[in-house]
């Protein structure tokens, strides 16, 4: 502001000046009616400006006199060079006046008073710049070398003049400007300015209100302003502070601007401005700070207190204290097109000289409460193009914290942005309602990392996963052009600790089952879906066909060592693929101690509430010991098992029913160290307990395998091979269950292994369903067995004579039976 006041200074005394000594001779050339160019005085005057200047002056069009008692001056094809011994960007010229028209009161003059009836200035180019040392371009008032005192007492002396001057600016009738172009230049900032100003009509004078309409363009969008100030009365007096209103109309925007103009050494407006609706994020990108941000507001309230002589100072000094109403904001996929509107509720951003810009935003995001912290650099360092300035966005959101940290430079646009990222929670199940679907309740959690947006989506390099105590570390890649969009991610952890993942009765269902409300409902529903009010909120089950289509997946896991407590389960890797809503999950190379495993499953759900099914398992070896104890801590249940599953189903509803429709084989070998059946709530685990405890009802007998071998065709299961062995009695046996039904029935038939006097050795057989099945005895058998019992002081003699005992720990015999039903792992067997 302090340069249009040079300018302006500058411009009325050396014109006033001229326009005196012309008015003078104007008396005798009205006296004698004779009207005069003055071209020949150019050239004198070119002389003379050029020495008060110390710059290039030039006036090459007519300059005109009427001689009136108004008498009226045109001057045309002025122009005031750059000062010289420096490199400006904006050319040779500082202004160039295209023409100028002065019309003068005579009488008023001589009476000390400046009447102006008539200014017009048309087609003006003023080239307006500072450099980095913060000189300007438009300083004329002391040479190089004055000293402070110097500028001091000159300024003195000027007040001093001003106030005793014998000419007084009484009035100003008409002032129009046309077709003013205004280019200012910031080399500190690197920053510059278009202002066009096609047309600038008004008046002033010492008793009303001056009134200003002009209109043009700012850096290529239309404006147009009707400006209203004080008095001329007001305006001369330097001690008071001038009055003024605005009202405008920028790009579109309505602005009404009500504010104070402090008119010392160094001028300071403070304003009030209430902003009609404005595209935020298109204001930055026009200005050449930031694109690519979807923001905006309906209406703006805005305090500011601004000061200084160039661009830099008045964005380094300024004052803003800004407060958004029904604002919005689009998180918008660049790679998509895809939106997540922000409704902002409450929004305030406060700029105040050399400290952080702060941005507070309180909102919706999809019904969810959402609250947006933005601390960033002062204002005046997103200005430099060459700054390296921090910024850090804050996100709060169900019970969610999201930090980014990124470096900005200029012109900055949000869809190449890279930020440090920290996102944690307390319960990632905290998030269903925001992403609409079901997610397990684990947490703590946390994820960090060096989150970038890339040509095709987003990436997380250095990753670091915690879930409680366990970390897993590497990247991630979204890509978002793929259809659907494509997510990677290598995970690599030293440990992991099961018990972090413990998600209470959490499932993944894929098909939720139909309630009763559900039914009562149902006609509720199907109007609402008819008139496209379906319900939005209800989460997406994870294992669903609507999810899983979403995304496609490829995550590859490693970890080199797992526990379970204080248990060591061993160390291995997985993978997971997700392709066209097949899921499918590899558990490779699985180590623990003792032995291995692997499994494979597939999961494909067709999105017309049916699954299908593939599922392959080898385990050797494995303690299931520790699984007893992640159920009970205190368990001293043990043992080991092997497994050869490979199963497929098709149409299956969910993952419970794999069994209903399968077609395959089922086998284990399983080396109990102790029995619990009110551990493990399954029933092949309570008919196991069923069956050895009523076949060998010795107390001190021990159980030394059990061998199973099923198949499986369409839920129906038959045995090749069941098999037993304790310390006292051998056992086969056949069954078949029916997975449809939950049915099975069982039959043992128990051998002792050493011939005993008075021993029962009974044929025992199951039979019921799944959740109650009942032990059965043979009456034949029964009968039989008494006999042998009452005989048995007769033939157990015999039969110790002339049979081979067995051996109590029936490892051999396990291991052949183990191999007889398919060649399959005998490491449990050999334990």
């Amino acid at each position: 502001m302090n340069f249009i006041k040079r300018i302006l200074t500058f411009f009325f005394k050396g014109l006033f000046a001229l326009l005196l000594i012309l008015v003078i001779a104007s008396v005798v050339i009205i006296a004698l009616e004779i009207r005069v160019e003055l071209n020949y005085l150019n050239k004198p005057v070119e002389i003379a400006v050029e020495k008060i200047l110390d710059r290039d002056f030039s006036m090459k069009g007519d300059v005109v006199l009427i001689p009136t008692l108004w008498p009226t001056l045109e001057i045309n094809d002025v122009s005031i060079a750059n000062p010289q011994g420096k490199q400006w960007q904006t050319g040779k010229e500082l202004i160039h006046f295209g023409r100028l028209r002065l019309q003068l009161g005579l009488v008023p003059l001589l009476s000390g008073e400046i009447h102006v009836a008539e200014m017009i200035a048309q087609d003006v180019t003023l080239n307006l710049e500072s450099d980095v040392n913060g000189a300007s371009n438009w300083d004329f008032e002391l040479p190089e070398g004055s000293s402070e005192e110097e500028q001091a007492a000159q300024q003195i002396a000027e007040d001093s003049t001003a106030s005793k001057s014998l000419f007084q600016f009484e009035a100003l009738d008409k002032i129009l400007f046309k077709q003013i172009n205004v280019h200012y230049i910031d080399q500190t900032l690197k920053k510059s300015v278009h202002f066009n100003l096609e047309q600038l009509e008004g008046d002033a004078s010492p008793n009303e209100d001056i009134n200003l309409k002009f209109n043009g363009k700012l850096q290529d969008k239309d404006y147009s302003v009707n400006l209203k100030g004080g008095g001329l009365d007001i305006f001369r007096d330097k001690s008071q502070t001038w009055p003024l209103t605005m009202d405008m109309i920028v790009a579109g925007t309505d602005i009404a601007l009500s504010g104070e103009l402090k008119r010392g050494k160094e001028p300071e407006l403070s304003a009030t401005l209430d902003v009609g609706k404005t595209d935020i994020g298109a204001t930055l990108s026009w200005f050449n700070i930031m694109d690519g941000l979807h923001i905006g507001s309906e209406h703006l309230n805005i305090s500011a207190r601004v000061q200084g002589d160039s661009l830099s100072e008045l964005i380094r000094d300024a004052e803003l204290s800004i407060v958004l109403q029904n604002a919005w904001w689009n998180l918008t996929d660049k790679n998509t097109g895809a939106e997540l509107p922000i409704k902002i509720t409450e929004g305030s951003i406060k700029i105040a000289p050399q400290k952080p810009v702060q941005v507070e935003l309180k909102g919706l995001l999809d019904k969810s409460n959402i609250n947006i912290y933005v601390t960033g650099a002062p204002a005046i360092d997103y200005m430099n193009e060459d700054a390296k300035t921090p910024l850090v966005l804050a996100i709060k959101t169900h019970g969610a914290d999201v930090t980014l940290k990124t470096q900005l430079s200029q012109s900055m646009n949000v869809n190449n942005m890279g930020f440090n990222l920290v996102f944690k929670g307390v319960k990632l199940s905290d998030l269903n309602q925001l992403t609409r679907m079901d997610l397990p309740p684990l947490g703590p959690y946390s994820i960090q990392g060096f989150f970038a947006m890339t040509a095709n989506g987003y990436q997380i390099k250095n990753l670091l996963l915690n879930v409680q105590e366990s970390q897993l570390k590497g990247d991630m890649l979204l890509d978002m052009q793929s259809k659907p969009p494509f997510l990677k991610i290598g995970l690599n952890s030293k440990q992991i600790q099961i018990n972090n993942f413990d998600v209470g009765e959490w499932t993944a269902a894929a098909v939720p089952e139909k309630s009763v409300d559900e039914d009562k409902n149902a006609a509720a529903k199907v109007e609402q879906a008819q008139s496209g009010k379906e319900n939005k909120e209800a989460a997406l089950k994870l294992l669903s066909y609507e999810t899983l289509s979403r995304f496609d997946v490829d995550i590859q896991l490693a970890v080199e060592q797992v526990l379970s407590g204080k248990d060591t389960l061993g160390s291995g890797s997985a993978s997971l693929e997700l392709k066209n809503a097949r899921l499918n999950l590899q558990l490779v190379e699985l180590k623990f101690p003792g032995g291995d495993a692997s499994a494979d499953l597939v999961y494909h759900p067709s999105g017309n509430k049916s699954l299908d099914i593939a599922l392959q398992v080898k385990m050797k070896g494995f303690d299931y010991g520790i699984m007893a104890r992640r159920i009970d801590p205190k368990s001293e249940v043990g043992g080991l098992i092997g497994l050869d599953i490979d199963l497929s189903s098709n149409n299956a509803k969910n993952m419970n029913s794999l069994l209903v429709n399968s077609q395959g084989h089922l086998g284990f070998a399983w080396k109990p160290e102790s029995l619990d059946a009110d551990l493990f709530e399954m029933w092949a685990v309570n008919l196991m307990s069923s069956l050895l405890k009523n076949t060998d009802k010795d107390q001190s007998s021990k159980v030394n395998c059990v061998i199973g071998r099923f198949v499986l065709d369409k839920g129906m299961m038959r045995d090749k091979v069941i098999f037993a062995d304790t310390t006292k009695m051998r056992m086969t046996g056949t069954a078949q269950a029916n997975f449809k039904d939950r049915t099975i029935e069982v039959k043992v038939v128990p051998k002792a292994k050493k011939a005993e006097f008075f021993s029962l050795a009974t044929p025992v057989g199951i039979k019921g369903s799944f959740d109650d099945f009942g032990i059965s005895i043979n009456p034949l058998s029964l009968t039989q067995t008494v006999v042998s019992f009452v005989t048995s002081p007769i033939h157990v003699p015999v039969r110790r004579v002339f049979s081979k005992e067995l051996p109590e720990d029936g490892i051999e015999a396990c291991k052949a039976m183990w191999k007889a039903a398919e060649e399959i792992e005998d490491s449990v067997i050999h334990k």
